[in-house]
C-alpha cells in the first residue's frame, strides 16, 4: 500500500478489521498503527478483544 500520509486501521471486535490489518501489515516493513475505542459498558467494550 502506498500513501502520502501515515495509515492507521480502526479495530472493532470482528474478524474483518483484524484481517484487514493483517493484510495491510503483510506488505509493509514498518508497523501500521491500529486504534480502538474503549467504553465503560463491559457489554459494548471491544477494547479487551484488541489486546489478544
Amino acid at each position: 500500500m502506498v500513501a502520502d500520509v501515515p495509515v492507521g486501521v480502526f479495530l472493532s471486535g470482528g474478524y474483518d478489521s483484524a484481517c484487514l490489518a493483517a493484510l495491510l501489515q503483510s506488505g509493509q516493513n514498518d508497523k501500521i498503527k491500529t486504534y480502538t475505542i474503549a467504553v465503560p459498558d463491559i457489554g459494548l467494550n471491544e477494547a479487551l478483544m484488541q489486546r489478544m
